[in-house]
Parts: structure tokens; sequence; C-alpha cells
């Protein structure tokens, strides 16, 4: 479907209804979904992280004998983090 020679019309079809948008109305949608998706890896990167730094500081509560359970205060740290 051609609107003008310019401009290529990319037909958008949702439940039974369907729609054409421009390239330009079309790429605004997938910039957004490309910039949330690099927000998304930033964030499982940092959550990462902050597993990496508990697990350590469980092993190091259990080599030191320690009688805190890191469990009991995980909404704490849930707290903290976020």
């Amino acid at each position: 479907m051609i609107a003008d020679d310019n401009h290529l019309m990319i037909p958008c079809h949702i439940s039974d209804i369907s729609i054409s948008h421009s390239q330009e109305e079309t790429q605004e949608p997938v910039q957004a979904a490309k910039k949330n998706l690099q927000e998304t890896d930033v964030l499982e990167s940092r959550v990462e992280s902050i597993q990496w730094m508990l697990g350590d500081f469980k092993v190091h509560l259990c080599t030191t004998g320690s009688s805190i359970n890191p469990e009991v205060h995980k909404n704490d740290f849930n707290t903290f983090v976020s």
C-alpha cells in the first residue's frame, strides 16, 4: 500500500482492525522498544552484580560463624536497593 511516491505505508493488524502507518510512525515505537530493551539490559546487569554481592555476603557470614540470617533481612535489602 503506497500513500504517495515518498511514503511507504506499512500495514498493521491489531485484532480485527487493520491500519496503515507511515515508516516514520512505525519507527517511533521501534526506537522506544529498543531504548526499553537497553534499559532492561542495564537493570539485569545491576541485578546480577547485586546477586553476586549477596552471595559473597552469605559466604562471608557462613565462614565467620555469624548467627545473622540474611534471608530474614531480604525485604530490608530490597528496600535499600530500590
